[in-house]
């Protein structure tokens, strides 16, 4: 086999240098020599702006994927949540390896614990429609900084818990969390699954090398999330949660949620259908019971008063 010299860009957070090594120790394992750049992202500078008022994909990509562009690094490993669902051209997402759990947690307290008028903080519109649904007692924070520095806040008392993917909470090693049930917070299309991108360019020899660290039953998965998700175009300022789940080689369990612009409601769709047939199956389901008219309702109106603006 053919050695390769591989220069991985990543983010410089403990999070994304953890799971770009997931990703450099199983093509060390094959054989590469592999290295890591790391890359500071929009994301990562402007740490004041709330994520929920960012109306756009992709700030804590762009940066590590122009390194790629400009020849810099070879590869980029991201978090494919994070990823816009259309890349540009000149690159290429050429693996998804096995992910972790795509579950919501909260931490440090069970969701049933909290008392009225307790604060929970995210930084995720989804997280927060879903909590105001099925917890509208709650005042819900916006949070920024990585996942142990969002974890160092609410130790500091800014909030009674806060809502993070499951995931990154296992990557760090953080103990203390509790994951949320999944029929009521439904995760993000590709939440804890990780995409590796070059570019569109990239010599052969370096797309067959990664393509041998792609996982079959994740890729099926995730990519499906994200095809619905593209299908729906509910923007990144909705409440869309996507989880798709392989029953067997044939089968797959499809679940749709979307939280109604008054958040006393959603459009929730789940089923199990064939590969070949799930995706139309799914979206026939959303548009019957409403699920355009959601959409519609959320691009029309913006975003509503989700977080205590009193935090």
């Amino acid at each position: 086999m053919l050695e390769l010299h591989i220069r991985i860009a990543s983010r410089g957070s403990a999070l994304a240098l953890i799971q770009t090594e997931e990703v450099a120790s199983v093509l060390r394992r094959l054989g590469h020599d592999v290295s890591v750049i790391t890359i500071k992202s929009i994301g990562d500078v402007d740490q004041s702006t709330p994520l929920h008022t960012i109306s756009r994909r992709g700030i804590f990509e762009k940066e590590v994927d122009r390194a790629v562009l400009e020849g810099k690094a070879d590869i980029a490993v991201h978090s494919l949540k994070d990823v816009p669902l259309e890349l540009p051209n000149e690159l290429e997402m050429v693996a998804i390896p096995m992910r972790q759990p795509p579950y919501d947690a909260i931490f440090p307290v069970p969701l049933y614990v909290l008392k009225q008028n307790s604060a929970v903080a995210t930084g995720s519109i989804r997280r927060a429609a879903m909590l105001k649904l099925f917890r509208p007692d709650l005042r819900i924070l916006g949070i920024r900084g990585n996942v142990d520095t969002r974890v160092k806040k609410i130790q500091q008392g800014y909030a009674q818990a806060v809502v993070l993917a499951e995931a990154g909470l296992k990557r760090l090693g953080l103990k203390g969390w509790k994951r949320l049930n999944p029929k009521f917070f439904v995760p993000a299309a590709g939440q804890g699954a990780l995409c590796v991108t070059c570019s569109s360019e990239a010599p052969q020899e370096l797309k067959k090398a990664l393509k041998k660290i792609d996982h079959k039953r994740t890729h099926t998965e995730a990519l499906l999330e994200r095809r619905i998700a593209s299908e729906i175009e509910a923007g990144c300022t909705s409440p869309l949660g996507v989880h798709a789940e392989m029953v067997n080689e044939k089968i797959i369990q499809l679940t749709i949620s979307l939280v109604e612009w008054s958040l006393q409601s959603r459009v929730f769709v789940s089923l199990k259908a064939p590969l070949d047939k799930v995706f139309e199956k799914a979206l026939n389901e959303f548009e019957k019971k409403g699920g355009k008219s959601v959409v519609k309702q959320w691009r029309m109106k913006g975003v509503p008063k989700l977080f205590d603006e009193s935090a």
